[in-house]
């Protein structure tokens, strides 16, 4: 067992929290200045709406925890993101999808879209525990995504510039209201894995 900054204990064997912590740093350490910002939004989305579906089906019937219920009100009913011609309640992936059709990136690039919603898929078919681990998890770990992108010089539309710094507010907050939660290093190794792989092939594939 291993004391990590979530709760001092952790369910699985020493070296998966290497392997965890391997996989973030790999994940950062992507050349963020070099993405296409257009692939960059609608892979943004697919993340935001990955997040959403999880923490949907991992909170039923754990709404009676203030904790998880206040998460899931300001993550899937809120209106704490407001920019531009966007000014509803809903959750963060409907902000970023309404500017996206906007703009025409959606059906822009069709491969793009469908390797969106392959990760999505394979993401929310996992158990509700496993799901609310990688929820918990990444309001920590990937926060420094955000930072990376927003410092690395690379044009974005205003509307996703906003996205990215009100996360940075939010996620800090959020990380402690979760930060009591027991996780599993095994599950969070799988998933970094397939974050990881599904940032490889949707920004840094020269294709479409």
């Amino acid at each position: 067992m291993i004391k990590t900054k979530y709760s001092g204990k952790l369910r699985n064997q020493p070296n998966e929290e290497e392997i965890m912590r391997e996989l973030v740093n790999k994940i950062l350490a992507l050349n963020w200045a070099e993405v296409n910002p257009e692939k960059l939004a609608i892979v943004s989305y697919y993340c935001a709406l990955e997040f959403a579906e999880c923490l949907r089906n991992s909170s039923q019937g754990n709404l009676a925890n203030p904790r998880i219920h206040k998460l899931s009100l300001e993550e899937l009913n809120t209106d704490n993101l407001q920019f531009g011609s966007y000014g509803r309640k809903a959750d963060h992936a409907e902000f970023l999808c309404h500017f996206l059709v906007e703009e025409g990136w959606l059906l822009k690039y069709p491969e793009l879209v469908k390797l969106g919603e392959s990760y999505v898929r394979e993401v929310t078919l996992n158990p509700h525990r496993w799901q609310f681990d990688t929820v918990v998890s990444r309001e920590e770990e990937l926060s420094g995504i955000f930072h990376k992108i927003l410092n690395s010089g690379l044009k974005l539309p205003d509307w996703l510039r906003y996205f990215y710094e009100r996360h940075l507010e939010l996620d800090h907050v959020h990380a402690g209201l979760v930060s009591i939660f027991v996780l599993s290093e095994k599950v969070l190794t799988r998933y970094y894995a397939l974050r990881l792989e599904f940032y490889q092939q949707a920004l840094l594939n020269r294709g479409e």
